[in-house]
């Protein structure tokens, strides 16, 4: 915040808590976003904070499983249709 008033930085810090979604997903496609960023969400309504940050980061990073068995969710990787997210295992 010194920088800011100082003059040396234009814009204050960023407050401290979670970064949103939309901020924390942006390098991916906008209909794919929405979609996780929508799941996420929903999550939300049943996990605890800690249990959703972890599904985004590992959305983010490409790690996350649906189900068992399921495959892998492959995000980030340039994709535009929510079809192509699941990776088979294996």
């Amino acid at each position: 915040m010194l920088l800011f008033h100082l003059g040396i930085v234009d814009e204050p810090p960023r407050s401290s808590g979670p970064v949103p979604f939309a901020d924390w997903l942006a390098d991916l496609q906008p209909p794919i976003r929405e979609t996780v960023i929508a799941y996420l969400e929903r999550k939300r309504a049943t996990c605890q904070p800690k249990t959703v940050s972890a599904i985004a980061t590992r959305l983010k990073h490409g790690q996350h499983r649906l189900r068992p068995g399921a495959g892998y969710l492959k995000v980030g990787s340039g994709l535009s249709h929510i079809n192509d997210l699941v990776v088979p295992v294996g």
